[in-house]
């Protein structure tokens, strides 16, 4: 089962922290925990959950570059390194990029001992497979297509009605035809309709996973496969 533990840490004003136990990684994850980011400094249940699907099924983003949108603390995106991702690219706001270097570089141990339990030969050490940068939603979209991404991840995303356009679009760009986003999505608004409305003019939306083994207690988190079509208009 999961464990957690608090820790001090002064790393990118994070003053706490836990450690996540994830099926089959030999070391639990480190994730910093910021208060002073709001919510992108929390871990939340969708994040965990996530992170669970993605250690129990590598198979999702093994050898595969991987970009976690709306990534807050980052723990799904670990997750992904942890289960044998190529490359992993955390994102968020730019004023939460640094809580994203931080628990990189804390995560580097675990990540590192993962791989190397997965029999993936580093030739240049497991330093900068994953990384964080800043990406808007909505904007930049003509040059995420030549980002290469082959697995977008995202986790409690769909809250604020005013982005789901937004992110809907930045969807669509990241991913090439047959690309995949996996969404873990708590309902938030009586108006989410709307979102997946946006989603299914370029995705085919299939539920992938309605209760968690390791947290059976969390009914209403569910993982979404969105899968980019080659035809949008089919």
């Amino acid at each position: 089962e999961l464990e957690t533990q608090s820790f001090s840490a002064g790393v990118a004003g994070c003053w706490a922290g836990r450690t996540v136990e994830m099926p089959g990684l030999p070391e639990p994850l480190v994730i910093l925990e910021c208060p002073d980011h709001g919510i992108p400094g929390k871990v939340w249940d969708g994040g965990l959950i996530l992170a669970e699907f993605l250690a129990a099924h590598p198979e999702w983003v093994q050898g595969k570059k991987v970009l976690e949108v709306g990534s807050g603390t980052g723990l799904s995106g670990i997750a992904a390194a942890c289960s044998g991702a190529r490359a992993v690219i955390l994102t968020d706001l730019p004023d939460h990029v640094p809580i994203l270097a931080a628990n990189a570089a804390a995560s580097l141990g675990a990540v590192s001992a993962a791989r190397a339990r997965l029999g993936i030969e580093e030739s240049e050490g497991t330093d900068g497979i994953v990384t964080g940068e800043a990406l808007v939603w909505g904007e930049d979209l003509e040059m995420l297509p030549d980002m290469g991404i082959d697995v977008v991840l995202a986790s409690d995303v769909v809250y604020e009605p005013q982005y789901w356009g937004l992110l809907a679009d930045s969807l669509a760009a990241l991913l090439r035809p047959g690309g995949v986003a996996l969404l873990a999505h708590r309902p938030r608004h009586s108006d989410e309709p709307e979102f997946w409305v946006m989603v299914r003019l370029v995705f085919d939306v299939e539920e992938l996973q309605k209760v968690s083994p390791m947290y059976p207690h969390v009914r209403d988190v569910t993982v979404f496969k969105l899968t980019r079509r080659t035809d949008e208009a089919s």
